[in-house]
């Protein structure tokens, strides 16, 4: 009777391990170390169908809980990945900053030669921002209004946040931004 009792707990302490293996993972059991979700503070559930493309995707903003960063893009070669938290103001646009807090790396010239993968989300849970993309005269090019999302640009343009409205009180509202840049790859 003891063995008996001793299988069943086994049983079902395997099955409860289990579930809970299926449910952290979405429905997808993990092959090994490597789990993405845990090593990025942004939203961890990807848009619906939507992976980071392959080819060039330029002027691409989506709202959204972003996918995780590609390791790897084809004809691509990763070049440096930055974080920063700019802030966003009411009526005021607010450039996403380069590695260090320089100048975000957009350039006029040779914008082929450069792809920035843009993830984002505000920080209050009560706000929203539109996020664009502007060029070098600060003319928007493109633009969405969300709480999270990606984008996927060229090196021409560069990405901006301006507070759009908030649940509480607040007229502005800090931005989690991590950045990726590539090069094209001989």
């Amino acid at each position: 009777m003891a063995i008996i009792g001793a299988v069943i707990v086994l049983i079902v302490g395997a099955l409860i391990a289990v579930s809970f293996v299926i449910a952290d993972n979405d429905g997808e059991i993990a092959s090994g170390a490597d789990n993405p979700a845990t090593a990025n503070p942004l939203p961890r559930d990807p848009l619906p169908g939507r992976a980071w493309a392959e080819s060039q995707q330029v002027d691409l903003i989506e709202t959204g809980d972003p996918p995780e960063f590609p390791t790897r893009l084809e004809q691509w070669a990763l070049q440096q990945t930055w974080d920063a938290t700019p802030r966003a103001f009411k009526g005021q646009e607010t450039a996403v900053p380069g590695p260090g807090f320089t100048k975000f790396p957009a350039t006029m010239n040779g914008c082929d030669n450069q792809r920035f993968l843009v993830r984002w989300r505000v920080l209050n849970p009560d706000a929203t921002v539109v996020a664009s993309l502007a060029d070098v005269n600060g003319t928007v090019v493109n633009n969405a209004t969300g709480s999270a999302g990606r984008m996927d640009l060229d090196g021409c343009l560069t990405p901006q946040f301006e507070f759009a409205e908030s649940g509480d009180a607040s007229n502005l509202t800090d931005i989690t931004v991590a950045v990726q840049q590539w090069s094209p790859s001989p």
